[in-house]
């Protein structure tokens, strides 16, 4: 299952526990994929 479909099971299910600690952590990778692009990227050519 897929962390977006996580968090749509647990809205579904009222678990609004689960709900938020799928988001949190979907949102925390994100962050981490996010901040690894950009501490490697080059500069551009001038």
């Amino acid at each position: 299952m897929g962390k977006h479909e996580a968090i749509v099971k647990a809205l579904e299910a009222g678990d609004s526990n689960r709900a938020s600690a799928e988001i949190r952590g979907h949102v925390a990778v994100q962050v981490e994929k996010f901040y690894h692009l950009i501490a490697n990227l080059k500069p551009a050519a001038e």
